[in-house]
């Protein structure tokens, strides 16, 4: 088996906000309805760095992933990096084969884009 590797232009190849809303929105269903397993973010506080390592499981149906995250506000600054950067293992829950390993920050902006869509449809007050 191989494993996929998608760098962030190419997740922009194939990853649109039409994809992306009917996808969350579905995860959020199924979460609420006890299907998704998805544990409390685990920091990993960096003090001699002035920064923090974020891990987020998630399973949901026959998919398991989790994306490892970091905040450093410094690096802008002291090394011309984003102070968020992610990166998000996709592997078979059966055999823990990693499937894909993606850039995890192109992943979060489409998903909080798309929270933000669904968030709207369902809390908007009606005019």
């Amino acid at each position: 088996m191989k494993t996929l590797v998608l760098a962030g232009k190419e997740i922009e190849k194939i990853l649109t906000m039409e994809l992306a809303i009917p996808a969350v929105e579905r995860a959020f269903a199924a979460h609420g309805r006890g299907e998704a397993v998805m544990p409390p973010k685990l920091y990993l506080p960096l003090e001699k760095y002035a920064g923090d390592f974020r891990a987020m499981p998630s399973l949901l149906g026959g998919d398991a992933g989790v994306k490892w995250v970091n905040m450093h506000p410094e690096n802008p600054k002291r090394f011309r990096l984003p102070a968020v950067m992610a990166v998000y293992i996709l592997s078979d829950p059966e055999t823990a084969f990693p499937l894909a390993v993606m850039d995890g920050t192109r992943l979060t902006s489409f998903r909080t884009g798309a929270a933000a869509a669904v968030a709207s449809k369902y809390l908007a007050v009606k005019s």
